[in-house]
């Protein structure tokens, strides 16, 4: 699975990361080939170097052409049981407070993106007063 933001925000990339791996041991980063301009995903703690965050990659944008961007190659491990989410226990991570915010607003910005519409996974707003543009 290729995860992948347009952002440098650490909460989205970084952060993002670490909590799948935390909730998902069976799922593990494999390197990425690496190619001029990318640069190791943003090791903070021990645990960062346990989880081999280093095996991410983010791309600035004065060091590739690109608005920059974040990507995480994740696979998951061939043994694990096929109802491993069954047996686990819920999570007791408490969510980011950025997160925390940003879900009180979803609900509004769900309903903009559906009167706005989409198109191969971008957001493409729709000018007032035009209708049947897809």
């Amino acid at each position: 699975m290729l995860y992948s933001t347009c952002t440098f925000s650490k909460l989205e990339d970084e952060e993002t990361i670490r909590h799948l791996l935390r909730e998902r041991p069976e799922m593990h980063l494999i390197p990425i080939p690496s190619y001029e301009g990318f640069c190791p995903g943003i090791i903070e703690n021990e645990e960062d170097t346990a989880m081999q965050i280093e095996k991410c990659v983010r791309i600035f944008p004065h060091k590739m052409q690109g608005e920059g961007h974040f990507l995480a190659l994740l696979e998951k491990d061939t043994d694990a049981p096929e109802n491993y989410h069954a047996k686990r226990k819920p999570s007791t991570e408490k969510l980011p407070e950025e997160l925390l915010e940003f879900s009180m607003i979803l609900p509004s910005f769900t309903a903009t993106i559906s009167n706005s519409g989409t198109k191969a996974g971008h957001f493409y707003p729709r000018q007032q007063g035009l209708s049947g543009i897809a």
